[in-house]
């Protein structure tokens, strides 16, 4: 049995002074409370396993907390060789401190300590000077609102929140230097009250964890508000760091909603942003075409791609499930389709994302109907497409471009002119698999019901990018 004399002993403190700045809402003070578990590594100082053996995520238990609080482990033999020690928290004995999985929630408050190799007389650490203090720091950063009602005078029912920004919600945290990766930069918050929220007396607020995304720097982060039936949004300019907390703070003037700061604080000092906020009303709203009616609903088709617009029709490609378009494989496929099936006009559809609330992507069955109660000309050179006119309504067309497909690696439009592949939402087993459909059109191939056929994809790759063609079904009174 070792000599405990020899063993590490730790001291453990938060990288923030008060509750104040807090956004966690796991751990509420400087020290951790009684009964937290941190993991801890102990090696030498050039990197190889600390005599006698490994010390790798060696669990510790705080048995107090305050400033006096002790850590009880099953003990770091320590001996005249100098020692470097990190932590992180929370502990899970299967985790390697190298390569932590961190997924974003509301209680999880990710912190880490990177290498010190200082004791805590700031002399080397060994078996002289076994007493270390550990400085914790937060992985994650934490976007907050606060919203104030000043002269509003409507209902105040707030429906539903967006964020959307390059930051992310799942991750790897290296813990011994602070550093992350992997992180899913398509990521957006969502939160929609079954039940609305009511701001007008006490006013609303929420915050939640995010993962600064490496290398972005500045970026935009928006807030979408879906007041009384009407979306407002803005639009900050931020650059997102560990252990910063970011308040938008709104105040609703009226039937106007405006932003009195933003406020970037560090857990330890703050800078202010300021921004106006209106409603949102897009520059040129869009209809789409009217091609074809039934007993319940009018469809109208868009005249482009998702992604791109009259001028630039063949829009961008999208892998399953993201609103973000594709830029490479190396970005990691964020969409969890393992409890999923239909993803018209969820988060998840990217004609919904990025043209509205009423567009949507269409089913194999949308696609047929285009064909079938519509006429069609066959491949046309000079609109790299198919040319589709409605019968019902004289004079209405649109056209089905050959947009291309993207390069795995790369993103870049590959053979456009010549193929279209365009997703097609979820469909049960008939006489097909279920699963999602891929949508083909050649242009040596006519246009028509017949010849659209299906690919099976039950579970998308991540190199599937394709076309979405957004349609909009408008019901009848």
């Amino acid at each position: 049995m070792s000599d405990p004399v020899n063993h590490l002993e730790l001291n453990i403190g938060i990288d923030q002074p008060d509750d104040a700045t807090r956004a966690a809402a796991q751990v509420t003070s400087t020290y951790f409370p009684t009964g937290t578990q941190l993991g801890v590594t102990v090696q030498k100082t050039n990197g190889t396993a600390y005599p006698s053996h490994e010390h790798t995520n060696v669990l510790f238990s705080a048995m107090s907390t305050g400033s006096a609080q002790q850590w009880a482990s099953t003990g770091v033999d320590l001996t005249a060789d100098a020692a470097r020690v990190s932590a992180y928290y929370p502990y899970d004995t299967s985790f390697n401190p190298a390569a932590i999985p961190v997924e974003c929630d509301a209680q999880t408050d990710w912190m880490y300590c990177p290498w010190t190799d200082k004791a805590a007389n700031n002399g080397t650490i060994n078996e002289d000077n076994r007493v270390v203090s550990l400085t914790m720091h937060h992985a994650q950063s934490v976007i907050k609102y606060q919203l104030t009602n000043v002269s509003y005078t409507n209902e105040g029912q707030i429906y539903r929140l967006d964020i959307k920004g390059k930051f992310g919600r799942k991750g790897v945290l290296n813990s011994y230097t602070g550093v992350l990766s992997d992180v899913d930069e398509t990521a957006f918050i969502s939160e929609q009250y079954g039940t609305p929220l009511d701001f007008k007396t006490d006013g609303a607020s929420n915050q939640w964890f995010v993962l600064p995304t490496p290398g972005v720097g500045e970026q935009e982060v928006t807030l979408y508000f879906y007041i009384d039936g009407v979306e407002y949004r803005t639009t900050v300019t931020a650059t997102l760091e560990q252990g910063k907390v970011y308040t938008f703070n709104l105040r609703m003037n009226d039937t106007y909603l405006s932003v009195a700061s933003v406020v970037c604080e560090a857990w330890t000092a703050g800078q202010d942003k300021y921004k106006e906020m209106i409603p949102y009303i897009p520059v040129t709203p869009y209809n789409g075409v009217l091609m074809y009616s039934d007993d319940d609903y009018d469809y109208y088709w868009a005249e482009y791609n998702v992604g791109g617009s009259l001028t630039e029709p063949f829009g961008k490609f999208y892998r399953l499930g993201e609103t973000a378009p594709f830029t490479s494989q190396s970005v990691p496929y964020t969409f969890d389709y393992s409890n999923i099936t239909y993803i018209a006009r969820t988060e998840f559809d990217a004609a919904t994302w990025n043209m509205g609330d009423d567009w949507q992507i269409p089913s194999e069955k949308d696609w047929q109907n285009l064909a079938s109660k519509c006429d069609y000309s066959d491949y046309d050179a000079d609109v790299k497409g198919y040319i589709i006119s409605s019968t019902e309504h004289p004079g209405n067309q649109i056209v089905i471009y050959c947009a291309g497909f993207a390069d795995s690696n790369t993103g870049e439009r590959k053979s456009d002119g010549y193929v279209g592949h365009y997703w097609a939402d979820y469909e049960p087993a008939d006489y097909y698999q279920a699963g999602w459909r891929r949508m083909d059109f050649e242009y040596s191939y006519p246009f028509n019901e017949n010849i659209i056929y299906s690919s099976i994809i039950p579970t998308p790759k991540k190199s599937e990018a394709y076309s979405i063609r957004a349609i909009r079904k408008v019901a009848k009174n």
